[in-house]
Parts: C-alpha cells; structure tokens; sequence
C-alpha cells in the first residue's frame, strides 16, 4: 500500500534590530524609504522588474543566519530553499503529480551594484486555476483535474488535553488514510501583558456573576467553570512568569468529491473531539483561511485564535517522528505507531552517507537449543 508521508515547516518573523538614533541612521533610513518608493513606481509602472534593495537582503540574510545558528543547537533542521517554498505553495493551490524529491524551481536574478532584479514572469503565478468559492469549501480547477478543498479550525478547548501522550500532530499520522494540512500561527504574549488580558477578563466573569446574583438569577455554569479557569491561570502565570501564546490554529481537507469532503471532515471531527477540541467549518472565511496557508503569510482574522499555555504547543507534538529505516529499500515491516512501512538499505551501512538512518547493522537469532539459530544465521 502506498503511505503518505508529513513534513514539517516551521518560519519565524525576521525583525530588523533597533539602530542607535542619530543623523547617520535617520539619513539612511530616510534614504532606504525613498529608495523602496522608488522600486514600487517602477514595479507598477514599467512592470517587468521585481527590484529588491541588496541592503535589505543583506540584512535579512544576517539575520536569517543566526536564527539557524540557534535552532541547529537544539533541534535538526534545514533551510528550507526556493523549491521547497514553490512547492508548498502549489500544493495549497491543488497542484499535484510531481513528488517532494523531485520537484525543482529555479528563479534567475540579476544582481546590480545596488539592487536585484528579478523578471516578472519569472516569478511563480499560483493563480493559473479557477477557484470558485463557495460557503463551505472551495472548487480548485486545473486543466485536467479538479480539487475540493475546505478548513477547519479550533472553535473551543472544552478539556484539559494530556501532556505528554496527546501529540495530535504524530498521532494523526496513522488516524488518516488521507493526507491533510495544519498550520499553526502563533504569536508570543508577554507574561505582563498576558496578566492584564487575563484579569480583564476575570473582571468581564466577575461583572456576570455579580449581574446575576443582583437580578435573583444562579449563575451559569460555564461562567462558575470560566472563573475557577481563569482563577488557576493567574496564579500559574504570576508565579512561573511565564508567556502566553495566540494561536490560530487552520486544518485543511481535501477530496476529489463534495462527499468524499464531507467524509473526511467527518473523521477529522470524530479524531479531535477525542482530544477534547472542538472544531468548527466556519462559514464564509473559506478563501481567507486559504491564504492563511501560504508560507509568510499573515492570520486572517482573530475570531478563531486561542491563548494557549506552552504545555499545549508541546503537547501537539510538532516535529516529532521517529527515526526507523529508510524511506526505500528492503520492506522490513510497518511502524504501528504511524502506520509507515520501514525500510532497510544495507549498502548504505557505516558509510555516513548524509541523510541516511541506517548506520551500523547487528543480528541477534534467540530461540532454544535445537530451534534453527544456527541454520537461519547460514541462510
């Protein structure tokens, strides 16, 4: 059987360092903004250039740098290259034939003393599809195939998910027999400016409770429940000083049909309300939501985020895998953890080859006296 295989992307907002104020620098920053206007009259009205300021790539590219320093410390990652982003970005837009391994994007520049140009229609056009929104999904047609596609997102957290043992990311591998899409947008909250969200809203609970008590009414539930939350929140930030997180988190399915869709949606739904998250189809937002999946992109809209603790983005369990086999060789069996088929490549032993998992080999053949150890080893 044929198995999907998941990759993870993981972008950080680059953030140019505060400069010290004095005349050098506000010349320059004054001549950088001219410069940028500039390029966009030349951009719009001669239209055949995209001109990039070699400063501003230079500085970025700094930038760029040693953030890869810092995550290469910690975790094993690799920069992602032009492909892999092209790539990401046609599969949003229901491309499809070619494999990740394979896929290959080349875009040619020209560099000048002060600029760089890159042509126009050198440029990748995810738009060379109808999309034909509807309320609930969208219609994506190519000239020989079309795709349904629609985004679920996280509509309330009605339980305490288990931490560790709820990877959702590493557990939806084997759940599905389809592949889907998740992407996570999170921004980080200050502990002191995540105190003040939190006891403003102890103070909206409050004034409920207090409104009800005054007109003879109980209190709801859900706001005696919310307090008590709320409560357990503020003593857990102000004593570990931690920061909060807003996540909007976007689930995207696929299908070659509006009932296969409306199928797959089903499971997803069946597999988070497991995980005591509730997911919703929202209603309207489809093509907003889409563009929330392109690479750089900003979040679409602050009705679906959540403010989440660190326990809860560890716990979805994002680039985690394990390490078994290779991704072609010998079939050796199946992980029953994800579903993948294992591999083993024996050519590729103690060799170092860069990327490979199989290192050294080892054989062990238990059995008792007389049970063919010795035969099996001849074999």
């Amino acid at each position: 059987d044929s198995q999907i295989d998941y990759r993870f992307f993981i972008g950080f907002k680059l953030i140019a360092t505060d400069e010290e104020v004095n005349l050098k620098s506000l010349k320059k920053s004054f001549f950088s903004g001219f410069q940028e206007f500039i390029y966009e009259v030349n951009h719009h009205l001669m239209g055949d250039f995209v001109s990039l300021s070699n400063e501003e790539i230079r500085r970025y590219t700094k930038l760029e740098k040693l953030m890869e320093s810092k995550l290469a410390r910690r975790f094993k990652v690799r920069r992602v290259n032009p492909s892999d982003l092209t790539y990401l970005i046609e599969h949003i837009y229901g491309e499809k034939g070619t494999p990740f391994e394979e896929y290959a994007f080349q875009l040619p520049k020209k560099k000048l003393k002060s600029e760089t140009l890159v042509k126009r229609y050198d440029l990748l056009r995810p738009s060379r599809c109808l999309i034909e929104e509807k309320p609930r999904y969208l219609r994506i047609e190519h000239e020989n195939h079309e795709s349904y596609v629609t985004y679920l997102t996280i509509n309330t957290i009605v339980g305490e998910m288990e931490f560790p043992s709820s990877e959702l990311f590493y557990y939806q591998q084997q759940q599905f027999a389809f592949p889907i899409d998740t992407s996570m947008n999170v921004e980080i909250v200050t502990n002191k400016k995540a105190l003040a969200i939190v006891r403003n809203k102890k103070k909206e609970l409050k004034d409920l409770d207090n409104h009800a008590y005054q007109s003879d009414n109980e209190t709801n539930s859900n706001v005696l429940d919310a307090l008590d939350s709320v409560d357990e929140l503020e003593t857990t930030l102000d004593q570990s000083k931690e920061s909060m997180y807003k996540l909007s988190y976007v689930v995207r399915v696929r299908a070659e049909s509006v009932d296969e869709l409306k199928r797959r949606c089903d499971e997803v739904f069946d597999f988070y309300d497991d995980t005591n998250v509730k997911l919703v189809r929202p209603f309207g937002d489809t093509m907003g939501l889409h563009e929330e999946f392109l690479p750089a992109s900003k979040r679409y809209m602050n009705d679906y985020i959540q403010y989440v603790t660190s326990d809860f983005l560890a716990g979805l369990g994002f680039g985690a895998t394990q390490m078994l086999g290779e991704l072609e060789g010998i079939y050796f069996g199946y992980n029953a953890d994800t579903g993948r088929n294992v591999y083993l490549k024996p050519a590729l032993a103690s060799q170092g080859v860069k990327g490979s998992v199989t290192n050294a080999l080892a054989a062990a053949f238990l059995g008792s006296l007389g049970g063919g150890k010795s035969f099996s080893n001849n074999l």
